[in-house]
């Protein structure tokens, strides 16, 4: 059984390595696809009690449900060998990683094809599957979504190489050797790994490769020779975090947040600032060409462990003796007057979504950050549906209530949400912001 594993794999990597040997044409590149450029943003809102609402009822299409992939798998199980190795550790969100490499390891790598192909068969001899063993190890016990995953393998491949091509090259091929979908190309200096995905990645420049999206890993490229061969079993990279990342712990300072309408929701908080650093990596995209998918891949994110056990703990204890439509008031409340709001440009000179920690961590948030942020509290808190509403230059929320609730509300897919607006300030539950063209709405319904 070792010797037909061997074999199968052997003649994988050895029919790739022949194709980068001639495989080489030049690949035109795509000038990068801009974030969907938004109507001007709604200023905040403060609510007045004189003002009526109105039930809105319609359908609201499309529907949006991101759906999330189990992370690509290696062809066949990558098994230990007995091959000498030494320990090659450093750190990675706070993880303390220790990778074993092979003691002895180097060649001389050009962008020449024959150069290149050579370099892959030594890499397929098995000197670094005890590396690979170790990485895929990482992945599993640290729950790595794909894109965190590909940043430890550029990590621990930049750190044990000091020559970028060689360091690309171990990228691609442990890449490669973990299922993922990738092709190499080379600009006449260095090498360049395209990795493909089905999301659609704003403000980077890719190449359409057979109708699929290939984006370099780096910086923004020029035109590529690329080798387009294919590896057996291959598959794109998501963008969906589906589950808690387990980087290491560095806490924030505390941040007090509380709620004008209510005030003994006062809520201190730290988040683990190694998940900031990481979200700072994350490139904002959309699920294919559907581009209200951006917000769900944020929305859908599950809150880390400790910042949902000390913030839900003091949720829960406030929150006791309340309906849920009680509970929603306060929640809504302490998001609208608990955070300053700001417009991203202001802020960071481009529109930027946040995941919930970065708007329980940074100073200032706007319609879309609020949005979110309550959405994720009202699924685990309260444990009821939410769907994001997108008016032109808009987001808010609306809720499922499992009883009667007045106010404005939308029907989606037969099921009536009842419309809950963060940036409305003061605005109680079932209360539409001024301005919003409800004709033009359309909702993402959310993970719960």
């Amino acid at each position: 059984m070792r010797k037909d594993y061997d074999s199968f794999r052997s003649r994988v990597n050895a029919d790739y390595a022949n194709f980068l040997r001639k495989a080489w044409d030049e690949g035109k590149v795509i000038a990068p696809i801009p974030k969907p450029k938004e109507d001007t943003p709604f200023p905040p809102v403060v609510f007045e009690d004189s003002q009526d609402t109105t039930i809105v009822e319609m359908d609201i299409v499309p529907i949006v449900k991101p759906q999330p992939m189990p992370s690509p798998q290696p062809i066949e199980p990558i098994k230990e060998n007995e091959n000498k190795t030494e320990v090659f550790p450093f750190d990675f969100y706070g993880l303390d990683i220790s990778i074993r490499v092979p003691q002895a390891f180097g060649f001389n790598l050009t962008i020449a094809p024959e150069d290149i192909a050579s370099a892959w068969e030594e890499l397929s001899n098995g000197c670094f599957d005890n590396s690979l063993v170790d990485l895929l190890s990482i992945r599993e016990n640290s729950q790595l979504c794909d894109w965190a995953y590909m940043q430890l393998l550029k990590e621990f491949s930049d750190k044990f190489s000091d020559d970028k091509n060689t360091s690309t090259l171990l990228t691609a091929w442990l890449l490669c050797q973990s299922g993922y979908q990738i092709r190499l190309g080379h600009n006449n200096r260095e090498i360049i790994l395209l990795y493909a995905s089905d999301h659609t990645i704003y403000e980077k420049s890719y190449f359409n490769i057979d109708g699929m999206k290939y984006y370099p890993l780096g910086e923004n490229c020029s035109n590529l020779n690329i080798c387009n061969a294919k590896f057996e079993g291959e598959n794109p990279l998501s963008l969906i975090i589906s589950q808690e990342q387990m980087f290491g712990n560095k806490s924030s300072n505390l941040r007090t947040i509380k709620s004008e309408q209510y005030p003994d929701i006062n809520v201190s908080i730290a988040v683990n600032e190694n998940y900031i650093d990481f979200y700072n990596s994350y490139p904002s995209s959309s699920i294919g060409d559907n581009s209200l998918s951006r917000w769900a891949i944020y929305a859908d994110t599950p809150l880390t462990s400790d910042c949902a056990n000390s913030l839900y703990s003091e949720f829960r204890s406030i929150l006791s003796n309340c309906s849920k439509l009680e509970a929603a008031e306060r929640l809504l409340n302490w998001v609208q007057t608990g955070l300053e709001y700001e417009y991203d440009d202001n802020v960071w000179g481009r529109d930027r979504a946040f995941f919930v920690e970065e708007t329980l961590y940074y100073s200032y948030a706007d319609c879309e950050d609020r949005s979110i942020l309550f959405s994720r509290l009202v699924r685990d808190l309260l444990g009821l549906d939410v769907a994001l509403i997108y008016y032109p230059g808009h987001l808010a929320t609306a809720v499922k209530f499992d009883t009667e609730v007045k106010g404005d509300a939308m029907i989606i897919d037969g099921e009536k949400y009842i419309v809950c607006d963060p940036t409305y300030i003061g605005a109680p539950v079932g209360s539409q912001i001024p301005r919003a063209e409800s004709d033009k709405a359309q909702a993402i319904v959310l993970q719960r």
